[in-house]
């Protein structure tokens, strides 16, 4: 760390002022967030073990959910609440799926995913015959002016 007056900075490369490989502009994160992540950590474990077991669970059908058989109506009481029947709800499939596509790509990272892009140029046809003789002339010197030598690169493509 390179000491700035009396606070501590980043290091940074004294010619360009860039930060130095390894190094964040905010060192911790948030002020506050150190006491909320170690709470989540004494929940869920150093390493996530608590989170993974139930999405574990979840991705092999043994989570269930109670539920109500019917949203409670607006005018009901707790009391009459209460006596709705519950319901266990497991997993549906692609409920199921998602699990195990989140474990497994918190295995092995996300898949990569390929795009093509495609690129049309627009090329437009001219008829000359329209043109006089001089016409042509003069426009067969404007482009042999305009011509690049073989091998010149123009805007990312190589003149042949």
């Amino acid at each position: 760390m390179v000491t700035l007056g009396n606070k501590q900075g980043p290091a940074r490369d004294p010619r360009t002022g860039h930060l130095l490989p390894g190094h964040t502009a905010n060192p911790g994160g948030r002020p506050g967030r150190k006491a909320f992540r170690r709470e989540l950590r004494k929940l869920i474990g150093e390493h996530g073990e608590v989170a993974a077991v139930g999405i574990l669970d979840i991705a092999e059908g043994r989570t269930c959910i109670e539920q109500l058989v019917r949203k409670p109506y607006p005018h009901e009481d707790v009391a009459s609440v209460a006596l709705i029947p519950k319901v266990d709800v497991y997993p549906s499939i692609r409920e199921r799926l998602e699990a195990y596509e989140f474990l497994y790509e918190q295995l092995n990272g996300k898949a990569t995913v390929d795009v093509e892009v495609q690129h049309e140029h627009n090329v437009s046809v001219r008829d000359y015959s329209k043109l006089s003789d001089a016409e042509l002339a003069a426009l067969e010197a404007a482009l042999a002016k305009a011509e690049l030598p073989s091998g010149e690169v123009v805007e990312g493509e190589v003149v042949e």
